[in-house]
C-alpha cells in the first residue's frame, strides 16, 4: 500500500474506516437485536457444538460464539493436542492466543479483536489495489462496497480467518504487480497460514515469476513462490515434527470430519440441483447454487477485464470449490468461500454503471447481508 504518511494526507483511508465503522457496529447490534426477539432456549443451546468451550456469558459477545468460532476458540486454548486435529490452519487460533493475554485470556473476545484490526486492514489494502487497477477513486470505492455489502461479509467481522486470509491474498497479489517478490511471499505465507486453501497462491506466483523470469532471466522472480512453498510446508512440518502424525493427517481429517468427496469440477452443480429438487435443503443448497453460478460468471469476466494473475488466482479457488461436495451440502459453505474472490467485486463497477440497477445490486445484497448475520446470531446456518 502507499507509505502511511501518503495515505494520511491524501484522506483516503476515511471511506474505508467509515464502511468499517458503520459496519462493525451497526452488525452488532442488529445482531444482537435479533437475539433479543428470538432468544435460545437452554436445550437450543446446549443442542449446538461447544467442544467444551464454556458458552460466553456476556451477552455483547455471546451472539458472535457460533460455529467455527468453537473450534479457533478450542485450538486457541488448548492447541492441537487436545482436538480431533480439527482442519483449521494454525495462524487464526495463534492470534487468538496471543491477542487474549490482555483481554483476560478470553479468546473470544480477542478473536473480535483480531478479526476487527484484519478487516480493516484488508479493506484499506483493497480500495488501495483496486484504484491501481481501475484507475479511479470513485470505482474503487464502489469496488470495495460491493465487497463490504456482501450477504456473508460479516464473516470478515466474526472469530473467523477471513479477514487474515483476505488481507494476505489482497497484498500478495498486490505485491506480485509492484515485482517486490520477497513482499509477495510472505504476504503469502500469511494467507496459506491463516486458511489452507491458500496453497494456490502459489499459482499467481509462479505465473508472475515466470513472466519476471522471461524478462529479465534473473532468478530474484522466483522467490515469491519459493518462500510460499516453504509457508505450505510448515504445518505439514508442525504436524509430523510436534504432533508426530502424517504430513498429510489434516487433509485426511477435513475429509472425514466434513464427509467430502473429490469430484470432476461442477459435479457438485448437478448434486446440487438435484438435491433441491428432491426437497434436501433447498433453503441452503439453492442460494449456495446460486453463489456457484453467479462467480462462475464473475470469474470470467475477471480474465477479460484484469491482468492474467487476477483469473489465475479466481479460477484456481472455484475449482477447487466446484470439485468438493459433501452431503446435504453439495456446495458446501460456497456463500462464504465466494467472499475471498476479491477480484470479482473489483470488476463490478465496469460491468454495473446505470445507478438505479447499481442501487438495486446494493440493497439485494445488503438485505441478505442482514439476513445472513441474523441466521449466524441465532445459530442459523450461514455459511
Amino acid at each position: 500500500m502507499q507509505r502511511l504518511g501518503d495515505l494520511w494526507h491524501s484522506g483516503e483511508w476515511r471511506f474505508p474506516l467509515a464502511l468499517f465503522l458503520l459496519l462493525r457496529f451497526g452488525l452488532w447490534g442488529w445482531m444482537l437485536l435479533v437475539h433479543r426477539l428470538i432468544p435460545l432456549s437452554s436445550a437450543a443451546v446446549n443442542s449446538h457444538p461447544y467442544l467444551g468451550i464454556p458458552p460466553e456469558q456476556n451477552a455483547l459477545l455471546e451472539v458472535w460464539q457460533r460455529w467455527d468460532t468453537l473450534h479457533y476458540q478450542l485450538i486457541a486454548a488448548h492447541g492441537y493436542r487436545a482436538t480431533s486435529l480439527e482442519p483449521f490452519a494454525p495462524l487464526y487460533p495463534l492470534l487468538m492466543r496471543l491477542s487474549a493475554f490482555s483481554l483476560g485470556n478470553n479468546t473470544l473476545s480477542s478473536g473480535l479483536l483480531v478479526s476487527s484490526i484484519f478487516c480493516l486492514a484488508a479493506f484499506l489494502a483493497f480500495l488501495d489495489l483496486a484504484k491501481m487497477e481501475l484507475g479511479t477513486r470513485r470505482s474503487a470505492q464502489q469496488a470495495l462496497v460491493y465487497l463490504a455489502l456482501f450477504p456473508t461479509a460479516f464473516f470478515l467481522f466474526a472469530p473467523y480467518s477471513e479477514s487474515v486470509f483476505l488481507l494476505g491474498a489482497i497484498m500478495c497479489i498486490r505485491s506480485l504487480r509492484k515485482k517486490k517478490w520477497v513482499e509477495s511471499g510472505l504476504w503469502g505465507i500469511l494467507a496459506v497460514c491463516a486458511r489452507l486453501p491458500g496453497a494456490l497462491l502459489v499459482l499467481p506466483a509462479i505465473y508472475e515469476a515466470w513472466q519476471g523470469w522471461r524478462a529479465s532471466q534473473r532468478f530474484m522472480p522466483w522467490i515469491a513462490p519459493l518462500i510460499i512453498l516453504i509457508g505450505i510446508g510448515l504445518f505439514p512440518a508442525y504436524l509430523w515434527l510436534v504432533l508426530r502424525l502424517p504430513p498429510w493427517a489434516i487433509l485426511q481429517t477435513q475429509d472425514s470430519a466434513y464427509h467430502r468427496s473429490l469430484n470432476f469440477p461442477g459435479f457438485n452443480l448437478g448434486y446440487a440441483i438435484k438435491d433441491i429438487f428432491n426437497g434436501i435443503f433447498p433453503l441452503v443448497n439453492g442460494p449456495d447454487l446460486i453463489f456457484a453460478l453467479l462467480f462462475i460468471a464473475g470469474t470470467i469476466l475477471v480474465w477479460k477485464k484484469l491482468p492474467v494473475l487476477y483469473g489465475i488466482y479466481t479460477t484456481s479457488f472455484m475449482l477447487l470449490y466446484l470439485s468438493t461436495s459433501t452431503f446435504p451440502y453439495a456446495l458446501y459453505s460456497m456463500s462464504r468461500f465466494v467472499l475471498i474472490l476479491f477480484p470479482v467485486f473489483m470488476i463490478m463497477p465496469l460491468f454495473i454503471k446505470n445507478k438505479k440497477v447499481r442501487l438495486s445490486v446494493l440493497m439485494v445484497s445488503f438485505a441478505g447481508l442482514l439476513f445472513y448475520s441474523a441466521q449466524f446470531a441465532v445459530w442459523g446456518w450461514a455459511g
